[in-house]
């Protein structure tokens, strides 16, 4: 199985850059400021989504913690592709590496530049749209 892996983030209040009012009467929109949800996801060649969230930094620790789980969930040798967020090259992950590898679980990075060969990423770009018209 390959699955491509990504985190996106999502802001918990909407926006709303235009709306309808009656004719004489005013409406006020009050911008708040609100947490953001950190989304690490992992799309697999058939459309299976495992995701997981925070709100807090994702970092590589959290990184780490959901490629654990997964591979604890897993029953095939599968790949895992990575883009080159600073993060994901970090030395906590680069000496996970090896753990994985026995689970077989494999880490492959795609070169730089190159978002468009990481599956997950259309799905991304999809509900970021989705997000951006409501």
């Amino acid at each position: 199985m390959k699955a491509g892996g990504s985190p996106l983030r999502f802001c918990l209040n909407p926006s709303a850059p235009y709306g309808w009012q009656p004719c004489g009467k005013y409406t006020a929109i009050v911008p708040q400021k609100s947490q953001r949800r950190n989304v690490f996801g992992l799309l697999s060649r058939d459309n299976k989504f495992e995701g997981y969230d925070t709100f807090g930094t994702m970092n590589a620790e959290l990184l780490a913690a959901c490629i654990d789980d997964f591979a604890s969930k897993i029953t095939q040798k599968t790949v895992i592709v990575l883009d080159n967020a600073p993060f994901h090259h970090a030395d906590f992950i680069a000496n996970k590496i090896e753990e994985w590898k026995e689970k077989d679980l494999h880490i492959w990075f795609l070169p730089k530049y190159s978002p468009h060969l990481n599956i997950i990423e259309t799905l991304w770009r999809k509900v970021n749209g989705v997000a951006r018209a409501i």
